[in-house]
């Protein structure tokens, strides 16, 4: 029995908008609540990759606010190219590490060139011998994954899943287009971005994959051949290789971002010879989805939808895929560390002016008292009282003296734009990064040392100092991983500084 409703937010980045759908879950089903589109911020993609993470999530905030769901649970498409989508299989004894055989699998992949992959992959259960074990993986860019999680979480976006778009297609057609179907294969082939991903489900489950990027110049009529060309091929394959296929097939095409003309669908029943076809668009996405009230969700990604009933826990084909970098869902318990540590300092300080208060009315009240009692025995207390007093004095004019440590710092070297520069680091250090000591040895040179919780969020603080422009070159100087750190890594971090110009 469901207690109330749950919401789910589900976000969709094409090259030039945002596209955002709100779903619950209340007790007659998954429902549909409200979508919402904006332009992309100019310069904040390119060549198929986020550029500008900052820039993106703050008009992502924004549309947010306009939909009314700044607290929902949120789950994003990965945008990224390349990107791998991939079924492995198995060797016949199951490898100890699942994890780094993957890794294996996928350095051999020269879709990928990158210097480091962020990758997830799951099971695919096709029956019970052990030849039918497989893997679904999907893998990108992890420098590129990493920076934008960092900024999502930086935004208090409350994103917990980044998974490809065509997982997320294949989950709202799920329902309606792929269970039960026992009987004949099951094809979605959908054109997101520039890119067409190109599925097959047999017996409910995933059979086969497949990733193309369009080329630019291909549209309209020639778009829908080529693509009838490629299905025509997974086909052709099918009924030469694979012994148990039987011939029937359902075919379904999802057009979220691309224009596909007016008589696609003719063409595509020409070319392909299959009396099955469906073509979905913006304007008709959710209608295979069961969603309710999909009737007024004309304008809806079938991608964000998808996304969004991830996180409402409907019924789907079982592919758990999620990019999102571990270190910034880490990030929140380390917040929630630093904010218990400046709680503690907030109330020592407080503490100590109020005994500091207290103290020297007790002091004041002595001298009044030294008149009218004894001189010796009340000039010891009164001593006493004082030498506390000195004691905490100093202590709280440690507390304030503090921001001499950056004066001294500061003249070093004139020529450097100070004021920008500290802000460049405190915006550039990720959150699961924490900043004990700055200081400068030699002229137009300052160290920064600290704690973090991961290599990886070391690395992203050394590439975000190097993107400042008051910092000339920032270079990781070391690390150490001590028992006495309670599993955090101390880091070293040297920076030339870059000197203003003199006006």
């Amino acid at each position: 029995m469901i207690l109330g409703s749950i919401v789910a937010l589900g976000i969709d980045i094409s090259e030039d908008k945002i596209k955002l759908a709100l779903l619950k879950r209340s007790r007659r089903g998954v429902e549909f609540v409200r979508t919402v589109e904006g332009l992309v911020p100019e310069g904040a993609i390119k060549d198929g990759n986020i550029v500008d993470a900052a820039a993106l999530t703050k008009a992502i905030k924004q549309l947010k606010r306009k939909i009314r769901a700044r607290s929902a649970k949120t789950a994003v498409a990965l945008f990224a190219r390349p990107a791998l989508l991939q079924i492995v299989e198995m060797p016949a004894g199951l490898p100890t590490n699942m994890r780094q055989f993957v890794a294996n699998e996928i350095k051999q992949c020269v879709v990928l060139p990158c210097k480091r992959v962020a990758f997830d992959f799951c099971g695919i259960n096709l029956g019970k011998k052990a030849h039918d074990k497989r893997i679904f993986v999907a893998a990108a860019d992890g420098v590129g994954i990493a920076e934008t999680g960092y900024y999502y979480s930086q935004g208090v976006l409350n994103i917990e899943v980044i998974e490809p778009a065509i997982i997320a297609c294949t989950r709202a057609l799920y329902t309606k287009k792929i269970a039960g179907k026992f009987e004949s294969n099951v094809l979605i082939a959908m054109l997101h971005n520039g890119v067409m991903n190109l599925c097959v489900f047999k017996n409910q489950a995933i059979d086969f994959v497949r990733t193309k990027i369009i080329d630019e110049q291909t549209k309209g009529a020639e778009l829908c051949r080529w693509l009838a060309e490629q299905i025509n091929e997974v086909i052709q394959f099918y009924d030469v290789e694979v012994a148990d296929s039987d011939g029937k097939w359902e075919i379904t095409v999802v057009s979220d971002s691309i224009e596909l003309p007016a008589e696609a669908k003719d063409i595509l029943k020409t070319e392909i010879q299959c009396a099955d076809l469906d073509i979905r668009t913006r304007r008709d996405g959710l209608r295979d989805t069961g969603i309710i009230g999909a009737e007024k969700s004309a304008g809806t990604s079938l991608v964000a939808a998808g996304l969004a009933m991830k996180l409402l826990d409907v019924k789907d084909h079982g592919l758990k895929i999620n990019l999102f970098p571990p270190t910034a869902s880490e990030s929140k318990l380390l917040r929630t560390d630093f904010l218990l540590a400046a709680n503690a300092m907030a109330i020592t300080v407080l503490f100590l002016v109020l005994v500091n208060g207290v103290l020297t009315f007790a002091v004041k009240k002595t001298q009044t008292a030294i008149t009218e009692k004894s001189r010796n025995e009340q000039l010891k207390q009164t001593f006493s009282m004082i030498h506390k007093l000195d004691l905490i004095n100093q202590q709280i004019k440690q507390y304030s003296e503090r921001p001499a440590d950056l004066n001294k710092l500061q003249s070093l070297q004139r020529k450097v734009d100070w004021s920008n520069l500290f802000n460049d680091i405190r915006t550039s250090t990720p959150k699961t990064v924490r900043i004990v000591n700055l200081y400068g040895n030699v002229k137009n040179k300052v160290i920064i040392e600290g704690l973090a919780i991961s290599y990886e969020s070391i690395h992203l603080f050394v590439n975000m100092l190097n993107r400042s422009q008051y910092i000339e070159e920032a270079s990781l100087a070391g690390t150490e991983k001590k028992q006495e750190t309670n599993g955090l890594i101390k880091y070293s971090i040297n920076c030339v500084l870059s000197e203003k110009e003199e006006k």
